[in-house]
């Protein structure tokens, strides 16, 4: 069950380049028991010096009074739709996350974790870049873990996404429009979800590199997160068969058989594609 809790009266529209001097954002942020740290997360997006966004926050079925805490710490954003409340049953990461993307009003989709927080000009970049770049669909910068102090993000180059990740889901801003088009993020992973949402998006929209830092990232490990690394196996076998698709799609491609041995060729695909989607 999803209940909507928004008093907004407000039904803004927007297009991926509308013509004004700010491009709007949505800011998806699933929580799941953090009402200990997510005021933190929520007053790095409220304090930005940016007046187009709305924080819509997923709660997945938190029993530490999540809900209750945002209703009553931020009664005037949620009466401006701000921020967005949607409550549901326990679905996960994955599943939080895709729900605040379907719901969300703008065509510009940033994330935020509830530990993490967004550096003061996180939306003045993004919008800076979108608007001088107007040929893409997906942007991405870097991150500091807040610890160790290690900067994370580097030039894109898709053979190196395929070996590891380094496109933190917090950096990752891209348009509505891909979501409608290759879909939201994989809710039968249960993590690793922004990697396989990563490869996916830009396997087939080379994103922009935005060489700032964007966020602040907590590299402390904490066992209250949404996202269930208890499976990483299975999850990490799930986006391994997933890559394999992807590059025998591209050799698909770009190889061209002799005429003879075409359906040779497409019958021996055809198999091995449907024994790799067993694997899902």
């Amino acid at each position: 069950m999803i209940v909507h809790m928004d008093n907004s009266t407000s039904n803004p529209s927007s297009g991926i380049l509308a013509d004004r001097a700010h491009v709007p954002f949505s800011v998806i942020m699933p929580t799941y028991n953090r009402k200990y740290c997510i005021d933190q997360a929520i007053q790095s997006v409220l304090s930005q010096n940016y007046g187009d966004f709305e924080l819509v926050i997923v709660d997945d079925a938190s029993t530490d009074g999540t809900l209750d805490h945002l209703k009553a710490a931020y009664p005037e954003e949620i009466a401006k739709g701000k921020i967005r409340l949607i409550s549901v049953g326990k679905v996960g990461c994955s599943g939080a996350r895709s729900i605040g993307l379907n719901d969300a009003k703008y065509d510009w989709i940033c994330y935020l974790d509830t530990d993490n927080q967004m550096s003061p000009s996180y939306f003045e970049i993004f919008n800076r870049c979108i608007l001088e770049n107007p040929g893409y669909q997906c942007f991405y910068a870097k991150l500091r873990m807040r610890t160790s102090g290690e900067v994370v993000g580097k030039p894109f180059s898709f053979f190196d996404l395929l070996q590891a990740n380094f496109i933190d889901i917090g950096t990752f801003v891209h348009s509505k429009a891909l979501n409608r088009e290759l879909g939201g993020p994989d809710t039968n992973l249960t993590g690793l979800e922004d990697w396989d949402q990563a490869i996916r998006y830009t396997a087939i929209h080379k994103p922009y590199f935005v060489d700032a830092i964007v966020l602040d990232y907590n590299d402390l490990n904490s066992g209250d997160r949404v996202t269930d690394s208890g499976k990483s196996e299975e999850n990490t076998r799930r986006i391994m068969a997933k890559k394999i698709l992807v590059n025998v799609d591209f050799l698909a491609k770009n190889l061209h058989p002799p005429e003879s041995l075409r359906w040779a060729f497409d019958h021996l695909l055809k198999i091995f594609f449907d024994k790799i989607r067993k694997i899902f």
